[in-house]
């Protein structure tokens, strides 16, 4: 399978760059307790942070609401991509689909231990997909 270059191939890799650095500062900041200040300094944490969290806009435990919504926008990035290429390529709409399974599962097992457990790890589940996701798309612009 041979591609070029595309708009969806951008937005694919330009939103798994954006959705890797705010899962990450997640991550950081609430399961490790690791502030990004003291390991990078003001002057490169507040523009991290900035672009990260929306321009401010989610901020906190609001933080979480991107973490949990941005594979949705994956999966649309994914459907419309399938589409325009003609339906060729199904790994662009089948791992955004998978990176949403843990999300989708938190709404199954409440109040179970299970929920505890999931609510932990969805966004690394998340995190997971989309890179392999970006990883076939350039692997697949190379070789084209």
């Amino acid at each position: 399978m041979r591609r070029k270059f595309d708009i969806f191939s951008f937005l694919a890799i330009f939103f798994v760059v954006w959705y890797l650095l705010t899962s990450t500062i997640y991550i950081l900041e609430y399961y490790a307790n690791i502030k990004l200040v003291t390991l990078l300094g003001e002057s490169l944490t507040y523009p991290l942070m900035f672009v990260a969290t929306l321009g401010g806009a989610f901020i906190g435990e609001a933080h979480f609401i991107i973490i949990a919504w941005s594979p949705i926008v994956a999966l649309i990035i994914g459907i419309a991509g399938w589409v325009s290429r003609e339906r060729n390529g199904k790994y662009f709409l089948i791992l955004p689909c998978l990176s949403l399974v843990a999300q989708l599962l938190l709404f199954f097992v409440q109040g179970t231990e299970f929920f505890a457990f999931l609510y932990y790890i969805f966004p690394i589940f998340s995190m997971f997909f989309l890179l392999l996701w970006a990883f076939i798309e350039v692997l697949i612009l190379i070789r084209g």
